[in-house]
C-alpha cells in the first residue's frame, strides 16, 4: 500500500474518532459550565483590625469555607473580593477608612454610633466588598447571626465573580509603635492597648522610625539619660522620682513632627491598672491610634540603652519572677533536656514551644502576624496563641488554665495540655519532681 493511501486512512480514522467523541466533549463542557454556574465562587478574604481571637468567633458566622482570615489589614491588599470589618476605636487610620468606606473615620464612627451598625456592598478596586462597621464586637456577632439582610449580602458576595483589577490597590498600614524597656509581658501590654497595628519592641530602638508612637517606661528598666531627655525632656532620675511619687505619669507631645504618648509607671502592675481603669489615658491612646503619621523632614536617632543600669538613689520595685523548678522530663522513658528550661506559672509547667513540639514528633509552624504556634502530628493539629487562654485542637476550642506566653524572649506553652491534646499520657511525680510522657 502506498504511503499516501496510509496517511489518508489514518486521517479518516482520526476524524471519525473525533466525530464520535464530540457529543461527549460537548456534554462535559456543558457540565463544567453548570458546575461553575451553580457553585458559588468563595475566594473571599476577611480583612479586619479586630482584637486577637475574635476571628474565631466571626468565621463560623461567615461560613469558614473559602475564607482567608487576616488579623489586620495588610499594606498590600490582594485586590480580590473581601469582607472589611471595623469597630469604633479599633485603631484603623484615616487613609484606610477613606480608601475602603469613602468617608473619614469621624464620619463613619458618627454614622455607626447613630445606627449601632452600618454595612453596605460596594466595589473596592473593581471587586465586590462587604463593609461592616459596628459599635463593638458583640454587635458584629449579633448582626451576622440574626440580620437576614446582612446574610443575603454575604451570600451575594459569595456568588459574585472575582476580577483581576487593572491596577493593584495599596491600603496603608495603621502605623504606630510601642517602644518600651519592658523585656517580658509585651503581649499583655498589646492586649491592654487593644493590640492592633502596633510594632512592639522590647526596648527603645536605636533607630526610632519617626512615626507616631507610644513610649513606655518602668522605673529601673535600664533607660539611659540620652533616651529619656530626647523622649521625656528630663533625666532618668527626674522621671523616676516623679513616677515613684505618682505611681503612673503620662503626657502627649510632638516628637519629631509626630504625636507620641509617653507613659511611665513604677512597675508593670501599676501600668496595667492605669491602662485598664484610667479613662483619660484610654482617650490619649485612642487619639494616637486615630491621628495620622507624617514623614518628618529629618530622622532622629535614639541611642541604645545601657545594660543593667543601677541607680542607688532610686529604689527598685520588686519584680514578679517565674518559678524555675528543677524538673526532669522523660518522653517514652528517655530523658529530655530543654534549653531554655521549663518554668512553672500558677501551678502549670510551661516548656519552650518549638523544642517541645519537636521532641513529641510534631511538625511546627509559626504565624508571626497572629502570634500562633501550630504543632501537627498525624491527624492531630494543636494551635496556641500567645496571650490567649483558648487553644484549638483539630479546630475545636479548648480552654487553657495558663496561656502560651513569651518569657525572656522565648515562646512557652503548657506541657500537660499539649501532650494530652496529642493523645499522649502525662504523669507528674511530685516526689522526684519528674514528668513522664508516654506516647500512645
Amino acid at each position: 500500500m502506498k504511503a499516501t493511501n496510509i496517511k489518508s486512512l489514518i486521517a479518516i480514522t482520526v476524524a471519525a474518532i473525533c466525530i464520535c467523541l464530540l457529543p461527549w466533549q460537548m456534554a462535559l463542557a456543558q457540565n463544567e459550565e453548570v458546575f461553575e454556574r451553580n457553585v458559588p465562587n468563595i475566594e473571599i478574604s476577611l480583612y479586619s483590625l479586630l482584637p486577637q481571637g475574635s476571628l474565631n468567633q466571626i468565621a463560623p458566622l461567615l461560613g469558614e469555607k473559602g475564607l482567608s482570615l487576616w488579623g489586620t489589614i495588610p499594606s498590600d491588599y490582594n485586590n480580590d473580593k473581601a469582607i472589611f470589618i471595623h469597630i469604633i476605636d479599633d485603631g484603623m487610620c484615616d487613609e484606610q477608612i477613606e480608601i475602603i468606606w469613602g468617608k473619614t473615620i469621624d464620619e463613619l464612627d458618627t454614622e455607626t454610633e447613630e445606627n449601632q451598625v452600618f454595612y453596605s456592598l460596594k466595589k473596592v478596586n473593581q471587586n465586590d466588598a462587604l463593609l461592616i462597621s459596628a459599635i463593638d464586637l458583640d454587635t458584629v456577632l449579633r448582626e451576622l447571626a440574626t440580620n437576614q439582610e446582612l446574610k443575603d449580602l454575604l451570600e451575594e458576595l459569595k456568588m459574585s465573580p472575582v476580577v483581576k483589577p487593572s491596577q493593584k490597590l495599596i491600603i496603608p498600614k495603621t502605623t504606630y509603635s510601642i517602644y518600651s524597656q519592658n523585656k517580658t509581658g509585651n503581649i499583655e501590654l498589646m492586649k491592654l492597648l487593644q493590640g492592633r497595628g502596633e510594632s512592639v519592641s522590647g526596648s527603645v530602638l536605636p533607630g526610632y522610625n519617626n512615626d507616631k508612637a507610644i513610649f513606655l517606661h518602668l522605673v529601673n528598666d535600664n533607660m539611659i539619660d540620652t533616651q529619656s531627655k530626647i523622649i521625656w525632656g528630663i533625666s532618668v532620675k527626674e522621671l523616676d522620682t516623679r513616677t515613684l511619687k505618682e505611681g503612673v505619669i503620662y503626657e502627649r507631645k510632638i516628637i519629631n513632627e509626630n504625636w507620641a504618648l509617653l507613659i511611665s509607671a513604677v512597675n508593670m502592675n501599676e501600668l496595667k491598672k492605669a491602662l485598664s481603669s484610667d479613662l483619660e489615658l484610654q482617650k490619649q491612646i485612642n487619639f494616637i491610634k486615630k491621628t495620622k503619621s507624617v514623614t518628618p523632614a529629618k530622622k532622629i536617632v535614639i541611642p541604645a540603652s545601657a545594660p543593667n543600669r543601677q541607680d542607688p538613689s532610686v529604689p527598685s520595685p520588686s519584680p514578679v519572677k517565674d518559678t524555675v523548678p528543677n524538673i526532669s522530663i522523660k518522653i517514652n522513658g528517655e530523658n529530655k533536656v530543654f534549653s531554655p528550661g521549663p518554668v512553672i506559672k500558677d501551678g502549670t509547667t510551661l516548656v519552650p514551644m518549638r523544642s517541645f513540639f519537636e521532641a513529641l514528633g510534631c511538625e511546627v509552624s509559626w504565624n508571626n502576624s497572629t502570634q500562633t504556634a501550630t504543632g501537627t502530628r498525624g491527624d492531630k493539629i494543636v494551635q496556641l496563641t500567645i496571650g490567649k487562654k483558648e487553644a484549638l485542637v483539630n479546630s475545636q476550642v479548648q480552654v487553657l488554665s495558663v496561656e502560651a506566653q513569651l518569657i525572656e524572649g522565648s515562646t512557652y506553652i503548657p506541657l500537660r495540655f499539649v501532650g494530652e491534646a496529642l493523645g499522649d499520657t502525662v504523669i507528674w511525680d511530685a516526689k522526684t519532681r519528674s514528668i513522664e510522657i508516654q506516647q500512645n
